[in-house]
Formats: structure tokens, C-alpha cells, sequence
């Protein structure tokens, strides 16, 4: 029997929408036994802008939408278009009987996420967000020495992920209410919320600084975000920008615990620092390195969503967490919570 797994892609307006494609995905169908049957871009613009890029050497372009939804045989489909227009694509797509792969943030709208994810569980379909960081080494390390007590009680973290002022621009950032916290940011919402839980406060520094950069729309490009948990007697401070030069060699976390510390900078390629106040086996005392391996981003993703299809395993994230992601988001950030938020 063919356990071939077809998908396909709705959009190549996000930010991450060549992750399908790129040298490493086209070896990794390969080795999955995966068919990537081609890309449906709803815009002719920016199709006509974006299409003749190098990672789309050879991709199949779909006239319509409604060659993929109709197509029974394929089972999933990553929707990479805006992300104020993803929820809507990803909700067709379930309606067709595939599961998604929905790229971040998931909109601004906490009902509409709600209503997508009981569509997915009412159809037995999975949608896993994009969230692009839940499977780097160094961030799964310091969620597993968290979880097993190896800093002692947690009380404070820091999360920084900045942006350029061309980024701000070429991905329409002003239109979140929450500007880059809510684009950029949200990435490390998801590990916050990992590592805590649900914030008992949420208090914002959302602000519009940018002076000097032409073409920069106004919009919250210098931000941060204040997280308090009263049972753990922790917060957390998540901080970004769309004004620094060179981000990605200074994206940054750090834990502090009653019993130790731990820093990972950069994010990628993961590099770890750790600290204990008394040795522990495989970790002496005070500041010394810890090796992890790099994994190239979005591989452990992909590698998820294809065993999940083929009933091989359940998600790592459960869609009680993505609401609560998403909740805590838009709390600090802007959008609508719905009526029965807490």
C-alpha cells in the first residue's frame, strides 16, 4: 500500500511561506515519503511579485483554490498567506478535510481560532500553528530542565526577539494592533506561556519610536510586555523591536531560578550558558557551556505535522494551549478576546 503523503500550500504572502520549499523541505518530503503537490497564491499581484523567486524553482502553481480542497487525495495544506486572512483559508481547508498547517499569529480574533480548532476536533482533523521556535534545541532544553526542577523555582524570564525597519515594512506590520510584538512576538508567547502558564496580568510598553526610517508606516515597532503569575511568585518579560541592524545574532532567553540560571544566545544557532548555585550531575558548578545540537528551523515542524497525519503520533502542543497563546496575545497586544475570556 502507497503511504505517499500528498499536501499543498495556500499562500506565499507570510513572512515563512518558502519553508515548504526551500533545499532542506524538498530533501525532508523526500525521506518522509511526502508529495508536495504545488502552491495556490489567491492574489495575482503578489503572485506576480514573489513567484519567480529561486525556492519556487519548479513548483507547481495552482489556478485555484478549489483544485487543492477538491482533491481527496491531498491530505493537508499549509496556509502561508497574511495572517489577518489565514484563519479564513485555514477553516476552507478543514471544511475540505485536510488537516493545516496554519502559520503565526493566528489573526487577532480569540472566537475565531476557538471556532476553527472545535471545526478541527469535530472533523478528527489536526491544525498545527506555526509557531517557529517550539522545536529548537536550546528552547526544548530549557522547557525540559524547567519542567524537572533543575533551577529550582522559577521566578523570572526574559524573551528578545528584535526586527529591522525593513522587515516592519515589507510585511505590513501596522495593521496588527499589537505592531511587531504581535507579528515578531508571538513566537515567544508560545514559550511564556509553555514554561508558566496563564498570566494572572498582562501590562504593555506598546510604542511607535521610529524616527528616521522612510517608507516605515506608524505602528508599535519598540515594545514589551510584562507577564505576572501570582502562584509561582514569577514573571516574565518578553521584548521586541523593528529598529535594530543585525536581530538574529542577539535573539535572546534567559531563565533565573532559585537554584540556577540559564541563557540561550543566540536562539539559532542555539548556544547555552548555565549556571547552578550547587553542581548537579553533568552540570558543575557555576557559568560553563552546554552542548546542543542545531537543527534547522521548521524541520521538527514538518516532521510533526506528516507523522500526525499518518496517525503515528499526537501533537506536542494541544489546542487548549494555542487558545491560551493566542488569549495571552491578544491580551497584551490588542484584538478581539470574545465575551467569555477570563
Amino acid at each position: 500500500m502507497n503511504n505517499s503523503v500528498r499536501i499543498a500550500q495556500v499562500g506565499i504572502a507570510h513572512t515563512h511561506a518558502t519553508k515548504t520549499v526551500v533545499d532542506q523541505a524538498r530533501d525532508l518530503w523526500q525521506l518522509l515519503d511526502v508529495e508536495f503537490c504545488g502552491i495556490f497564491e489567491p492574489d495575482s499581484e503578489m503572485w506576480g511579485q514573489r513567484h519567480a523567486r529561486t525556492e519556487y524553482a519548479g513548483v507547481h502553481w495552482f489556478e485555484s483554490a478549489e483544485e487543492i480542497f477538491a482533491d481527496e487525495d491531498i491530505r493537508a495544506v499549509y496556509i502561508e498567506t497574511w495572517p489577518w486572512d489565514s484563519v479564513e483559508w485555514a477553516r476552507r481547508g478543514l471544511e475540505a478535510g485536510k488537516h493545516v498547517h496554519l502559520d503565526k499569529p493566528p489573526g487577532t480574533s480569540l472566537p475565531a481560532l476557538r471556532s476553527l480548532l472545535d471545526l478541527a476536533a469535530k472533523q478528527g482533523l489536526c491544525v498545527q500553528m506555526g509557531y517557529q521556535w517550539r522545536f529548537n534545541p536550546g528552547l526544548q532544553f530549557i522547557q525540559e530542565k524547567v519542567k524537572e526542577g533543575l533551577l529550582g523555582r522559577v521566578f523570572f524570564a526574559r524573551f528578545r526577539a528584535g526586527s529591522t525597519p525593513e522587515y516592519f515594512h515589507r510585511n505590513h506590520v501596522d495593521r496588527y494592533p499589537g505592531g511587531i510584538m504581535q507579528e515578531e512576538a508571538c513566537h515567544l508567547f508560545d514559550q511564556a506561556v509553555t514554561m508558566f502558564g496563564r498570566p494572572d496580568r498582562v501590562t504593555s510598553f506598546l510604542h511607535s519610536d521610529a524616527k528616521g526610517f522612510e517608507g516605515i508606516a506608524p505602528g508599535v515597532d519598540n515594545a514589551s510586555v510584562m507577564l505576572e503569575f501570582d502562584e509561582q511568585g514569577a514573571m516574565a518579560v518578553i521584548e521586541t523591536t523593528s529598529m535594530e541592524c543585525d536581530p538574529g545574532a542577539h535573539r535572546r532567553v534567559e531563565v533565573h531560578g532559585e537554584d540556577g540560571s540559564i541563557v540561550l544566545e543566540p536562539i539559532e544557532p542555539p548556544a547555552l550558558d548555565v549556571s547552578l548555585r550547587v553542581g548537579q550531575p553533568g552540570y558543575p558548578t557555576g557559568w560553563h557551556a552546554v552542548d546542543v545540537a542545531d537543527r534547522p528551523r521548521y524541520v521538527g515542524d514538518h516532521e510533526e505535522f506528516i507523522a500526525i497525519i499518518r496517525g503515528q503520533r499526537q501533537p506536542l502542543y494541544s489546542p487548549q494551549h494555542d487558545l491560551l497563546t493566542q488569549e495571552t496575545l491578544i491580551r497584551a497586544c490588542g484584538g478581539d478576546l470574545g465575551e467569555d475570556a477570563g
